[in-house]
């Protein structure tokens, strides 16, 4: 593999700027720029930084924007003037934005007021090149924390592009023939190799717009459209794409999947193989965000994996160490369980302004005293196999990872305590029907409502990290010393599941019902019930949407279900747009 010394990903982006000026850089929305227009356009980013906003090297930069055309050159123009960028997703809550940017002391945050007022000014298409240092910071990304607040995650250019130049080695992006496929948030790293990779690599970068990430029809059209070859999958979001998106070998274009973010499991693969033959390539990959995205990969040998009892996470990447220890910090034994450390070039420096966690977390390498680097202690578990490749077995704490978003669970019991009226309050990962839920269970003072505690919730967590269920308990269980004993949690049933049980008026209503009890595995749906308070998140609105769409042949918008979250208004939609819908009217129907 290339050697990283006194490189950076602008390095090898100018390198391919010089190669390929005049090829396809970046598609967004029928909008695309050249390699030079897109190093012209970054450049004009980076004096805007230095020139109107004194921007030095070493500053850390928030971005607040939506996916556009212009994300891509506002990344490349902070890390010309020697800046990391810190995302900030325009979605979260006023309280968390103002957290991470007092949190990372950002120079200014990139928003699109400020992308307004840039785009207004006559600026120089050329800049000097700052010689950035690869031991100085590229991004900082925050994650769910179990303080209640989150933390921001310091990774350097020397990280980076490892992870970027093990790829491609490992995957061989080709200009003449590859196209990658960028639609993860940027709020989460996996984005970072979307975004990059294909820019050393000289090949074309597609974007999908806002929120396209969610419509799987979208993505299907959007993949034969622009020839899309590589693309990344969180396993859950894969199995709806599977599921909802019909005629699925008409991607022809598709050479490889990845999937990371959350488990990968042989139904997984198996509904793969269904869909899609053994001609696409599947890879599982692992790697927290402290450690530059991925450190594991495991390509699926689809002949054989009915041989194989669990999906392994994979081996090692380049110049990457992985150790499973016990608790004495001693090497285990091939197949005996133990905490996965990280160490190698890829680990973070630690976490931002927050030296005490960082210590705990980022550990000297006693196992190789020589080392430079950190030693990352994940809190997951695993072992070794005999082939060589490591088994993931979990969680040693309370983080979990849930349709792809990292979350830990003390930040969601953190947040509920500090409701007035919640006495005690403990939040659990539960299974209903095959579908993982987020639970809190509370000792209230009965003066807030399911409903109230979301909508308050709401001003301090994002939405993937509001509970489904909200269940009220007279006390907690504990153990026989006095802690919280979370194995005796009661399960999600059918009583926990509200409903009002209000009947449908028409056809619409009825067929929407019939949509809705499939999808979240209910036995009753009323026409004013709320979405979320029956179980349902972003997945289940994928499924529906889908289904109505089948069933009605309209596309209704994700925004649109998620601020009319029940029958009725649905229902009065559809009827609104089209209505001959309805041919018969319901007074009496049980439902």
């Amino acid at each position: 593999m290339q050697k990283t010394k006194d490189i950076t990903v602008l390095d090898l982006f100018l390198k391919q700027v010089e190669l390929n000026k005049n090829s396809i850089a970046l598609v967004f929305e029928g909008k695309s720029f050249t390699y030079k227009e897109l190093d012209e356009f970054s450049n004009q980013v980076a004096n805007y930084l230095l020139e109107f906003k004194n921007v030095k090297v070493g500053d850390i930069v928030g971005i607040k924007l939506e996916r556009s055309v212009s994300l891509v050159p506002v990344l490349l123009g902070i890390m010309k003037v020697g800046a990391a960028y810190v995302p900030i997703d325009p979605g979260y809550p006023p309280k968390r934005i103002a957290y991470i940017a007092q949190n990372s002391d950002c120079k200014l945050i990139l928003d699109e007021k400020e992308l307004e007022i840039l785009n207004s000014l006559n600026l120089p298409v050329s800049s000097e090149f700052v010689n950035i240092p690869p031991q100085s910071l590229a991004y900082v990304i925050y994650t769910s924390g179990t303080t209640g607040k989150p933390k921001g995650v310091m990774i350097t250019h020397e990280a980076l592009l490892n992870r970027l130049l093990w790829a491609q080695e490992y995957f061989q992006l080709q200009k003449e023939t590859d196209v990658v496929l960028q639609k993860t948030t940027y709020c989460f790293d996996v984005s970072v190799w979307e975004f990059f990779w294909p820019l050393i690599a000289g090949i074309k970068l597609v974007l999908a717009r806002p929120n396209g990430q969610k419509d799987n029809t979208y993505l299907k059209e959007l993949i034969i459209q622009e020839n899309i070859t590589t693309i990344h999958f969180v396993p859950s979001l894969l199995d709806t794409f599977l599921s909802v998106v019909q005629n699925i070998r008409e991607l022809t274009s598709l050479k490889r999947i990845l999937c990371s973010g959350e488990e990968l499991h042989k139904h997984h693969i198996k509904k793969f193989i269904d869909c899609f033959g053994k001609q696409i390539e599947l890879y599982n990959l692992y790697g927290p965000t402290e450690a530059a995205i991925d450190v594991t990969c495991w390509k699926i040998p689809f002949d054989e994996i009915e041989k194989f009892d669990c999906v392994p996470i994979g081996s090692p990447i380049s110049n990457t160490e992985i150790y499973i220890l016990n608790n004495d910090f001693k090497p285990c034994e091939i197949g005996v369980e133990g905490e996965i450390f990280i160490s190698g070039v890829q680990v973070s420096k630690g976490y931002l302004n927050n030296e005490e966690l960082s210590k705990e977390r980022f550990l000297s390498n006693s196992l190789n005293p020589g080392s430079k680097y950190k030693m990352y202690r994940t809190g997951d578990m695993g072992r070794w196999r005999l082939d060589g490749t490591i088994q993931f077995l979990g969680r040693k704490d309370q983080q979990i990872k849930l349709r792809g978003y990292r979350i830990e669970l003390g930040e969601i019991e953190h947040a509920l305590q500090n409701q007035k009226g919640i006495q005690q309050s403990a939040v659990a990962i539960k299974e209903y029907k095959g579908d993982q839920r987020i639970v809190a269970y509370i000792v209230n003072n009965k003066s807030l409502s399911p409903s109230s505690l979301r909508n308050n919730l709401k001003t301090i967590l994002p939405e993937y990290m509001i509970p489904s269920h909200f269940i009220e308990l007279e006390s907690l269980p504990l153990t026989s010393n006095g802690k919280l004993n979370r194995k005796a949690l009661p399960d999600l049933t059918k009583a926990n599941l509200f409903s009002n049980n209000i009947a449908p008026n028409n056809e619409v209503q009825k067929k929407l019902i019939e949509i809705w009890v499939e999808i979240l595995k209910v036995d009753k749906v009323g026409i004013t019930d709320n979405f979320m308070d029956l179980g349902g998140h972003s997945l289940h609105a994928i499924r529906i949407l889908h289904a109505i769409e089948e069933e009605f042949k309209l596309k209704i918008p994700l925004d649109f279900f998620f601020q009319n979250r029940n029958i009725k208004s649905l229902g009065d939609y559809i009827n609104l747009i089209n209505p001959t819908m309805d041919k018969e009217t319901y007074t009496d129907l049980s439902i």
